[in-house]
């Protein structure tokens, strides 16, 4: 279920756009939790003004994996909305940027698994009791 409009949850309607992947829109803007604090939110509508049904089941999609999500490694779906005859995905904001944006070129393949290898050695040693 779409709620119809960005309701009270949502204070003062001001976000600042983030950035654009050529699909969607990513905003941040505000939310008011149930004590009353405002908490930043990234809501992510598709970019175009006639999106396509792909795009649209693709933020559904996404809102749908919320329960599978943790925290520590994942931006959370909050809800769904529809505004202004739009909709969007509203989203934990963790303050970070996509790792797309971060990773520039695609790793080669060896040094991808080099580097995973390093890591996950790394990470066994710290768990391992001494």
């Amino acid at each position: 279920m779409v709620p119809h409009s960005l309701n009270s949850a949502y204070s003062d309607g001001s976000s600042q756009i983030l950035w654009e992947d050529g699909e969607r829109v990513f905003h941040r803007g505000w939310r008011l939790d149930d004590d009353g604090r405002r908490r930043a939110v990234l809501f992510v509508a598709p970019a175009a003004d006639h999106p396509s049904r792909a795009s649209l089941e693709r933020l559904t999609h996404e809102y749908q994996l919320k329960d599978e999500l943790d925290a520590t490694w994942a931006v959370r779906p909050l809800e769904l909305v529809r505004d202004a005859g739009r909709i969007m995905l509203v989203v934990e904001d963790a303050s970070g940027a996509p790792l797309e944006r971060l990773l520039g070129t695609p790793m080669e393949m060896g040094g991808f698994l080099r580097l995973g290898r390093r890591r996950a050695r790394r990470t066994v040693c710290q768990l391992s009791p001494r």
